[in-house]
């Protein structure tokens, strides 16, 4: 018995299916399913995936900082300027390095940016969102920590008559 996935994009409400999470990544993210599987093909893909997490990641922290504001129009006043570079840092260029998050704001920061990737130790703390671009599954998990997709998991029952 086969496993078939699909993937409900939350955003939009678009659904994908695939046979595999590397056919669904394939559809999120253009040009993935075009590249070789060789070592430069396989630094490409990762490059893609993180790019695009890195938006998600910034998509991501808009709203919680939105919905914040919405419910507690003063909490953002009552944030450090270091808490706030935090926040608001660009994903896709920039690292930040911080001991540890205390804040409840949820955090959401490229795992590729940090230990074990690079030589930046990650920020301790239970709102820190880790989101990981190394392979399809850590991709696809991603998107759903981040809000951003549910993934489904349904058998092939094909076989079973």
């Amino acid at each position: 018995m086969t496993t078939q996935f699909a993937l409900l994009t939350l955003p939009d409400g678009n659904q994908i299916e695939g046979d595999s999470r590397s056919e669904i990544v394939d559809q999120i993210i253009p040009g993935h399913g075009d590249i070789p599987e060789t070592e430069d093909g396989i630094a490409t893909a990762l490059a893609l995936r993180e790019n695009y997490l890195s938006h998600v990641a910034q998509r991501a922290q808009a709203t919680v900082m939105a919905a914040l504001t919405d419910t507690t129009p003063d909490a953002i006043s009552t944030l450090s300027e270091d808490a706030l570079t935090a926040i608001y840092h660009d994903r896709s260029t920039d690292t930040i390095e911080l001991g540890v998050w205390d804040s409840d704001i949820p955090l959401f920061l490229m795992a590729s940016s940090y230990v074990p990737y690079t030589q930046v130790p990650r920020p301790a703390g239970t709102a820190v969102v880790f989101l990981d671009p190394l392979n399809e599954a850590t991709f696809l998990d991603s998107l759903q920590v981040a809000g951003f997709a549910e993934l489904y998991e349904r058998p092939d029952t094909s076989d079973l008559s």
